[in-house]
């Protein structure tokens, strides 16, 4: 079960952040979840797809990924983030609980003793993923939010992974990758492309 987004094929640097992702799960016990915080524009979805994609094979149960619209004029409520759970993983509409509880029961039920992976991105707040959180007890979940969000599980391993701008170098790989084959070939010394300040650290693919 494989169900997100595409990987950005323009995706460049990043290489500590996804090597501190790569060592959580080459532990024996992984942590319940890593939060993804950083400003708007610096890539937490890119990084956590892209990391998705590399590691699929750690994840034999699956992947998900569920927007929660936290920074959109309507954020989903706890209950809508756990019926998109599950509706993606075969439970059909009409048979989804309809109280909060049921629904964080079935969760529990489903995701408990699964190897996934479980991507929440843009999150509003702690009490938009803590149920998802308490389910996926054998998998591992990923949560990107622009805010710094308080522990949203109380007693689980939760790290945080701070993301900020590119480096410039790192900006201007992907300002290479991005441009056309012709026109790489013309970049000018020091590794920079005309017409882009050195100062490129601020060049940020348009994703949360």
């Amino acid at each position: 079960m494989l169900k997100l987004p595409a990987d950005n094929p323009f995706f460049t640097g990043r290489d500590v952040s996804l090597r501190k992702l790569d060592m959580l799960v080459a532990q024996a016990e992984w942590p319940r979840a890593v939060v993804v915080q950083g400003m708007a524009g610096s890539g937490k979805t890119a990084l956590a797809l892209h990391w998705a994609h590399r590691t699929a094979g750690r994840f034999p149960d699956g992947i998900l990924f569920t927007d929660l619209r936290g920074t959109s004029g309507g954020p989903v409520t706890p209950g809508a983030a756990m019926g998109q759970v599950l509706r993606a993983m075969g439970v059909p509409g009409d048979q989804l609980p309809r109280t909060a509880a049921g629904l964080a029961a079935q969760c529990r039920s489903l995701l408990a003793d699964r190897r996934m992976l479980l991507i929440l991105d843009d999150a509003a707040g702690p009490e938009q993923v803590g149920p998802l959180l308490a389910a996926a007890e054998s998998g591992l979940v990923i949560v990107t939010s622009r805010r710094r969000l308080p522990p949203p599980l109380r007693g689980a391993d939760v790290r945080t992974l701070e993301l900020r701008e590119l480096a410039a170098q790192e900006a201007e790989d992907l300002i290479a990758g991005v441009l056309d084959p012709a026109t790489r070939g013309s970049r000018g010394s020091g590794g920079r492309s005309p017409g882009w300040p050195a100062s490129a650290g601020g060049c940020r693919w348009p994703s949360r």
